[in-house]
């Protein structure tokens, strides 16, 4: 049976009463799957890229959008632009989705300008769908609309643009009607996620919408008859084609095509599998992978990676890589900055692997393959054994070429890493380019901001006043000027800073204040400001930090003492309230009590002196008897097996949304001062971040997970509290979770009855 056409049926259906229409039917399950899959393992079963084009950002259809890349694994590109005095793009890739955001700022819509955007966009790989969310009033947009319309194409290419659609509100000729409204009530969550993911915001929906209508405006697909489902007469796969226009010998096709059709029935076995069978399935899958990428330079006679043949079987093998580490809850980075040594300048280069998932896993070998040698070089053989919820980084030193600054030269690195992973080895690859041979960041500090709401009849505060702060790095030899750009949405308007920097030699960070006068028109949504430090050459580095109305007034009287507050992330939300805080040296802890705080919390760091564990378990367990409050945000075993007057087990397992399961939506936890939506946040937590449940004795379990085990208990200590918190909830609030926020602030107010 033909896999994707039995997709294409079960989603779409005839509807008798309107000629040539059909409607999308709500899928609660993809009909190859029994199990939750993520939409970047899903997206192994399709090479289809949409590209949705939209004037602003309310415009954005997330139940199609939803359906292109949640349920059908396509690649989604989300493009607007506007009227600039230069040409810029703003662009966010969300790897959990597939959807890459891109914004653009043009000064001209001439045919150079736009081609230019088009393959910045696309890379010289049209998508097979382009759709328009409207009529577009914007003239930049119209004329990016009429350059695509008005595009040649040959259709015996590989990558050409296969239909148009327009979203409608009503269409008399071939269209497709989409259930929106029954994805909202169902889907609400995830779409919130995803559009954030995507550095859009929270979408705001249209409650009287039942159908979003989409008009097919023109079709270049093969003549079947068949009514005009949004993937019908697509080919899923590039593959075959990209082989018969590259690969003139029949027998060499026929071979490529035997090991690519084991690809895709192990890649179907595991999106109907589930847990480790799943991961198993996806190395088979790996394997056979690998088996074409061998077939392919073995019938070449060469490696040459720079073919349209090669680089997708490449980027078919560095997805499966992504889905197999995302289902394994592994995840790697990389940081390459020039440095000045006595030897001369060298680049450095920081290797981080996490280990997030239930299994030990290998990392090891480590290869340099650099843009100016044609040499591979082992820069580290040894393996290291990376237990679960631990984190391996390295750093190396490469010494840099002579002559690096040249203009024209490729300087690019690319760094080669092996993970073993049930006894089969991961290769992965950090890119490194020449862009970031600089050594410049800018990081905003804290990187997200929470407004107070604003009273619903003042009117004498239309204005709320706040800032953001900046830190720019860069190396100690560069010494010039640098320019800084900070782009605000609507509701925000920024005050006087330094545009221009004039940067001296012997100088390594630099901080900016941002003054902010932020309006009661900003909304409820999450919205983004953003910042780009560039010079003559171009763009250096960016960063983006999130702003959020919400429901967080803690008072002064309030007085917390902050421990193991590592990464500073409880300072930066506690920093945004009046609510006085102090975070604890080890000399404080070792010469004063604690009876001067109303709540201690301890967060997800560790504590540096084991020495001093014990005289911290003494003053704890004191502090709880005469009436004192204690909350634990970190994970069971972080500060050492007897910080805590209770027995905290860690249950060592995921938990799934279902099994969270709140005793009582009453208890003052979830009313203290302010109302949560109990079922959401949980939903959120158990779908978007790692909860950690473990089983406290004694405690009284508030929020169950599986059985036996809890993620928020409450504990009675002699006249105090001590509640233990395995929820997410400072990381959710740094991605400005409504609800988490408003969780946390009656935590913290519970340690006040």
């Amino acid at each position: 049976m033909d896999l994707t056409q039995n997709i294409e049926h079960s989603i779409f259906r005839p509807m008798a009463s309107l000629k040539n229409l059909l409607i999308v039917c709500l899928i609660l399950g993809m009909a190859f799957c029994g199990a939750s899959v993520s939409a970047n393992t899903i997206n192994l079963l399709t090479d289809i890229r949409v590209a949705y084009l939209y004037e602003s950002a309310g415009q954005i259809d997330w139940p199609l959008i939803y359906y292109f890349a949640a349920e059908n694994g396509c690649r989604v590109d989300l493009v607007t632009a506007g009227t600039g005095p230069v040409f810029k793009q703003l662009y966010h890739n969300s790897d959990r989705y597939n959807i890459i955001s891109s914004r653009y700022l043009v000064n001209d819509t001439s045919s150079g300008l736009l081609d230019s955007l088009i393959s910045i966009t696309f890379g010289g790989e049209l998508p097979d769908i382009v759709i328009f969310a409207g009529q577009f009033s914007d003239g930049t947009m119209r004329a990016l609309e009429n350059y695509l319309l008005n595009m040649e194409f040959d259709t015996s290419q590989v990558f050409y643009i296969s239909k148009f659609y327009r979203r409608m509100t009503d269409v008399e000729g071939r269209g497709v009607y989409l259930k929106s409204k029954q994805y909202w009530d169902s889907k609400y969550e995830e779409m919130v996620q995803m559009a954030e993911d995507a550095g859009l915001g929270v979408p705001v929906r249209n409650h009287e919408e039942i159908y979003s209508i989409y008009d097919l405006i023109r079709d270049r697909t093969p003549v079947t008859g068949q009514k005009p489902a949004f993937l019908s007469g697509l080919d899923r796969f590039k593959f075959d084609r990209i082989i018969e226009k590259n690969i003139e010998s029949m027998v060499q096709r026929s071979a490529l095509a035997i090991n690519r059709k084991n690809y895709v029935t192990f890649i179907s076995d595991a999106l109907k599998a589930q847990g480790n069978e799943r991961i198993e399935l996806l190395l088979k899958a790996l394997q056979e992978a690998k088996k074409i990428r061998q077939t392919y330079y073995y019938q070449l006679g060469q490696v040459d990676a720079t073919s349209l043949v090669a680089r997708y079987i490449e980027n078919s093998i560095s997805s499966i890589v992504d889905a197999i580490f995302y289902e394994a809850k592994v995840d790697y980075r990389g940081n390459i900055s020039m440095i000045e040594t006595a030897e001369g300048r060298k680049f450095k280069f920081k290797a981080e692997i996490n280990n997030n998932g239930y299994t030990s896993v290998r990392a090891g070998r480590l290869e340099l393959k650099p843009a100016w040698s044609k040499q591979t070089t082992v820069i580290d053989s040894n393996w290291t054994d990376l237990l679960p919820n631990n984190t391996l980084i390295r750093e190396y030193s490469i010494d840099a070429p002579l002559h690096q600054n040249d203009e024209g030269n490729d300087y690019s690195l690319q760094f080669i890493g092996h993970v073993l992973y049930a006894g089969k080895d991961i290769e992965f690859t950090y890119s490194a380019g020449a862009f970031e041979r600089t050594g410049f960041s800018v990081e905003f500090v804290p990187d997200f901001l929470i407004i107070q709401p604003f009273p619903e009849l003042s009117l004498d505060k239309l204005v709320e006043s706040a800032y953001l702060k900046a830190i720019i790095t860069k190396p100690a030899d560069f010494a010039g000027a640098v320019d800084i750009d900070i782009t605000v949405p609507p509701g925000i308007h920024i005050g006087a800073y330094e545009k221009r920097l004039e940067l001296r030699t012997g100088q390594t960070a630099v901080e900016i204040k941002i003054p902010l006068a932020v309006t009661k028109s900003l909304g409820i949504q999450r919205q983004e400001v953003i910042i780009n430090v560039s010079d003559k050459t171009g763009l250096l580095t960016s960063d983006i930090a999130y702003v959020r109305q919400a429901e967080f007034d803690l008072p002064g009287s309030l007085i917390i003492a902050v421990l193991a507050d590592n990464n500073g992330l409880l300072e930066d939300i506690l920093m945004q309230t009046d609510a006085v805080y102090k975070s604890l040296t080890d000399r404080y802890i070792k010469a004063r009590e604690f009876d001067y705080y109303n709540v201690v919390v301890i967060g997800s760091g560790t504590m540096d002196d084991p020495q001093l564990q014990p005289l911290l378990s003494d003053k704890l367990k004191a502090y709880l008897e005469m009436g004192g409050t204690v909350i634990a945000f970190s994970r069971p075993g972080q500060w050492g097996e007897n910080l805590l007057p209770v027995s905290i087990v860690p249950s060592g397992s995921k938990t799934a949304s279902k099994d969270f399961r709140a005793k009582t939506g009453n208890h003052p936890f979830f009313k203290e001062k302010y109302e949560v939506n109990v079922p959401g946040l949980l939903k959120r937590a158990a779908d978007n971040y790692e909860s950690r449940s473990a089983v406290v004795f004694p405690g009284e379990r508030v929020i169950d997970a599986e059985e036996g085990a809890t993620v928020l208990s409450e504990t009675r200590i002699g006249e105090g509290t001590l509640i233990f918190c395995g929820l997410p909830l400072l990381e959710m609030i740094r991605n400005l979770d409504p609800d988490a926020i408003k969780l946390f602030a009656n935590l913290l107010l519970y340690s006040k009855k």
